[in-house]
């Protein structure tokens, strides 16, 4: 490969053919499932191994739980030569890679600039991840649509209020956008899709915000949402 090829193509480490993706996914979520049971690790290497392993990320938690906090700390684990698209309603993460494209969006339905609308338009800018702020209504199948179309390593947030509930939030969100699919099917395709969802919470008598469950959905035996032993970050 020679000239302007070499500029054109970047090389991506090699699989194992002989290993199906869907192993592989489940074989990295096991190693990073027992780095958060592990008390020698901090919460920032589960993160970090999320975000080189290229795990879909769901954040999941009540208002004012922590999930802009959580997804800002995600991001700087991102490679700096990354794309990165983000979609907020209002701008508060702030990447620091320099091939970032930040993206407000309008509630308004109507609006060119709605969720929906501007995740559909960020498919054409070749974004190596999507980050999308929250996800509160119909935009929630096309972002299911895009993390199955090459965008891995991508991530949102989610209110639930626990990290199974948000995969019940999350099918009922593509259901009242007038998806007519089976719930039973949704609920496979997450499972497929999302790699990890992180539930965090905010501790009423201390105030402190911190990690209440980490599940792997993609472990079938071992699916039950499993506690980081209250590791604490900061908003």
């Amino acid at each position: 490969m020679t000239g302007d090829a070499q500029k054109d193509f970047r090389f991506e480490r090699l699989r194992d053919l002989g290993k199906s993706l869907e192993a592989e996914i489940a074989e990295n979520a096991r190693a990073i499932f027992d780095m958060a049971l592990d008390g020698n690790c901090g919460f920032d290497d589960v993160l970090a191994a999320l975000a080189r392993e290229r795990m879909n990320l769901v954040i999941s938690g009540a208002t004012d739980s922590g999930k802009t906090a959580l997804t800002r700390r995600y991001i700087s684990f991102i490679e700096p030569d990354e794309r990165i698209i983000t979609i907020e309603k209002g701008v508060e993460l702030f990447p620091t890679q320099p091939n970032c494209l930040m993206l407000q969006s309008e509630l308004d339905p109507s609006s060119q600039r709605n969720p929906t609308k501007l995740l559909q338009a960020c498919l054409r800018l070749n974004p190596r991840r999507i980050i999308l702020g929250e996800l509160l209504g119909p935009e929630a199948q096309t972002f299911m649509e895009a993390i199955n179309s090459g965008h891995e390593g991508s991530m949102t947030t989610i209110h639930a209020s626990t990290a199974r509930m948000a995969f019940e939030k999350l099918s009922s969100l593509i259901r009242q956008s007038g998806a007519r699919i089976d719930h039973s099917e949704l609920l496979e395709n997450f499972r497929q899709s999302i790699h990890c969802v992180i539930q965090v919470m905010e501790d009423r008598r201390s105030g402190k915000r911190g990690i209440a469950e980490i599940w792997f959905p993609t472990l079938e035996e071992n699916s039950r949402p499993d506690s980081t032993k209250g590791e604490r970050y900061g908003a």
